[in-house]
């Protein structure tokens, strides 16, 4: 079983979505859509499993969003707070605002500056270069998020099973991973204080993923379409019409 997206336009894909039985006949390239899913094979590799597991556990992040706080109406960068009222035009602020900003100051997302000619309850935040590599844009600054990676790395499949009640079928995998020491991003014994429960306790833990072959027009090769494609995970935002990020647990009750 396949599903069929087409992307409508460049920014984004939209879930035009039909699905069909696989006939096994090769598909003329010029008809190829720009996107395929379908079930993962019963004879997938098991090493190509584990690369999957690799990429997905290397590149999962973990989001930290900012705080509500009393943002000047600045328009773009750097942005001016002041930390001196209890609520903004009936919002809620932070009690700590000042204190998570500067948690991220510690990860090397911001910068902080005083402001002129204001006393030190005002203050100046900017992006530093890794502060936008991680930041997630689908909000305007500041009512976001950061997100960097949790850097842990795979050790093993516990568990491969597939579950028939999707079309297509999912390949569902537990696995195992491990991280020796916090993120290089938790610099600071308070960052770690504030935010180490974000995270598995150093050592191993585990996770569940759910995975499918999917093929893309502009990465994979048409020949052998879709079973050319990778083995990915795969989330929709039904609310905004485009992909999304697939969210792992990374300290996970594996299932009995």
């Amino acid at each position: 079983m396949v599903r069929w997206l087409r992307v409508v336009t460049a920014l984004m894909l939209v879930a035009s979505v039909t699905a069909s039985c696989a006939t096994g006949r090769e598909i003329p390239a010029t008809k190829l859509p720009e996107m395929m899913i379908e079930a993962v094979e019963r004879n997938v590799p098991k090493a190509e499993i584990e690369d999957a597991l690799r990429r997905i556990i290397a590149n999962e992040p973990v989001c930290l969003r900012i705080p509500p706080a009393h943002w000047l109406a600045v328009k773009g960068r750097p942005r001016s707070v002041r930390f001196d009222l209890p609520d903004w035009d009936g919002r809620e602020i932070a009690p700590d605002a000042e204190q998570r900003l500067d948690a991220f100051v510690d990860m090397g997302f911001l910068t902080k500056s005083p402001v002129p000619g204001h006393d030190a309850r005002y203050a100046e935040y900017d992006w530093t270069s890794e502060g936008l590599r991680v930041y997630d844009g689908r909000e305007a600054f500041p009512a976001g998020t950061f997100c960097p990676p949790a850097e842990r790395r795979f050790v093993a499949i516990e568990r491969v099973r597939w579950d028939h009640s999707e079309k297509p079928a999912v390949l569902r995998v537990d696995f195992s991973h491990t991280a020796d020491d916090y993120p290089s991003w938790m610099r600071t014994e308070a960052v770690r204080a504030r935010y180490a429960s974000r995270l598995p306790p150093l050592g191993i833990a585990y996770s569940s993923v759910s995975l499918y072959r999917i093929w893309r027009k502009s990465e994979d090769p048409a020949e052998n379409a879709p079973r050319s494609g990778k083995l990915e995970q795969w989330c929709y935002d039904y609310v905004h019409n485009r992909p999304m990020h697939c969210s792992i647990d990374l300290n996970r009750a594996l299932d009995p």
